[in-house]
């Protein structure tokens, strides 16, 4: 498995509970936050064939821990374990261990202070341009490079030269390196339902070509249309997802047991939580049924919160706290992997 997508409403990022500030979607968040998602996508990069974070690397000049400014921490994607290195006579070099004809590097990108370089390994080159989009993970989104190597060794130098920048002194950040490449991309927007991801079905799912995909919706999609509606338009969905990748591992998400909103949604009321969830339940089952119908994993969040406060698990009336994300994270991880794979 090498490219994994998770994606949805605002659940599929789940901000709640790590940054106070509102973040209308995925993207718009520090890339370094641990909510379930965001956490699974560190692991699953993680868990690729030789991977070694950049602080166990050996490099010929001077390094620092995180971004090497006073920029959040929470936007280096592992943390103290990425360094930043400023090149010396216009290079950079450092040792990498691959055992399968392939490296691959993962770069973060940087608002201010970014280059361009050629990356060179065993004689094979490749050009990398770290320019982060501030409107993109605050510009410190991860930029992966693919490079062939010699299949015959071990340990491989490589050399980041032909250096290209502005008048402020390049810095390249390096968060780990790896065996082979693998990609994860957190594709969800808050308050949006499986029409939305319809119409954006192109960038938000099939130019990423997923080998397995994420799905968290229903909870928006209750506020507009009706269950019959739902269950149309997430078909739509789930036919085109088999139609374009018929062999994507699949896993999706019911909304959790909700707090009654305070105003009416298409013109009800409700008088308890246990009404309003209910109701809720109808586009739950749509969920289940269309997901058995298409062969995906469904992850009924009412039986994984069942018997538990959802003061413990719930940071308001919809999103997870912290405990909600654990939770979620785990059956993820046993639904969509096997042992050996995470």
């Amino acid at each position: 498995m090498k490219r994994l997508i998770i994606t949805g409403d605002s659940i599929s990022y789940n901000r709640h509970g790590f940054d106070d500030t509102p973040r209308a979607d995925a993207s718009d968040c520090h890339i370094g936050m641990d909510s379930w998602s965001f956490r699974l996508r560190k692991d699953f990069i993680t868990s690729s064939v030789d991977f070694e974070y950049a602080d166990g690397l050996e490099f010929s000049e001077r390094t620092v821990s995180g971004l090497g400014d006073k920029t959040d921490i929470a936007d280096a994607i592992f943390g103290s374990r990425v360094v930043t290195v400023t090149p010396e006579n216009d290079s950079v070099h450092f040792t990498a261990r691959s055992s399968t004809g392939k490296l691959a590097l993962y770069f973060q990108c940087r608002p201010h202070n970014y280059c361009s370089f050629t990356v060179t390994v065993d004689g094979n080159s490749k050009r990398a341009d770290t320019y982060g989009d501030p409107d993109f993970y605050f510009g410190y989104a991860l930029l992966t490079v693919e490079i062939d190597c010699d299949k015959n060794k071990l340990s491989h130098e490589v050399v980041l030269s032909d250096f290209e920048y502005t008048e402020l002194t390049p810095l390249v950040t390096l968060a780990g390196v790896s065996g082979e490449a693998k990609y994860a991309h957190i594709t969800g927007q808050g308050s949006r339902t499986v029409k939305f991801l319809l119409y954006h079905f192109e960038k938000r799912v099939a130019d990423l070509s997923p080998d397995a995909l994420v799905l968290t919706l229903g909870g928006n999609d209750f506020v507009f249309y009706s269950a019959e509606d739902y269950r149309l338009y997430l078909g739509r969905f789930f036919e085109l997802m088999r139609e374009r990748f018929p062999d994507c591992r699949i896993v999706t998400a019911t909304v959790p047991p909700s707090a009654k909103p305070s105003y009416p949604i298409r013109n009800m009321t409700f008088e308890s939580d246990a009404e309003f969830n209910t109701e809720l339940e109808k586009y739950n089952v749509v969920m289940k049924e269309l997901s058995l119908k298409y062969n995906a994993k469904c992850i009924d969040l009412t039986r994984l919160f069942d018997g538990i406060s959802p003061s413990v698990w719930r940071y308001d009336s919809v999103h997870l706290s912290p405990k909600g994300n654990e939770m979620l994270y785990g059956a993820v991880v046993n639904e969509l992997f096997n042992k050996k794979e995470l």
